[in-house]
């Protein structure tokens, strides 16, 4: 059963999926999560890579193109798996910057 959305800062949502389900970037370590680019056609892919490559995900120009390309063709790609707690914050660090930008780019946080 799916937790409900957790708010993680005023205008960011995202759904927390159990590890069990059958989904992209499933982690097998405790504490760890994933991070997957959702794609939407609002969104600049100016800015997802910006957002990609300013935040820490740890992407270089390059990466974060190639991410995002990936994601607008096939809805969804893999960020990165990182510690539950530096996920987190890596999704505030989004949410600041959409806000600042007046954007909406989403992830999912998989646990």
């Amino acid at each position: 059963m799916d937790k409900e959305p957790t708010v993680i800062e005023p205008g960011f949502i995202t759904r927390v999926i159990p590890k069990d389900r059958n989904c992209i970037g499933r982690t097998g370590d405790e504490g760890m999560a994933s991070i997957v680019l959702l794609n939407d056609n609002v969104t600049l892919f100016s800015y997802v890579v910006f957002c990609l490559v300013e935040v820490d995900f740890g992407m270089n120009y390059k990466s974060a193109s190639e991410t995002m390309i990936f994601a607008h063709r096939h809805g969804q790609a893999h960020v990165g798996q990182y510690p539950i707690g530096f996920a987190e914050q890596l999704l505030r660090d989004v949410d600041k910057l959409n806000i600042l930008h007046g954007q909406n780019l989403r992830f999912l946080l998989i646990q």
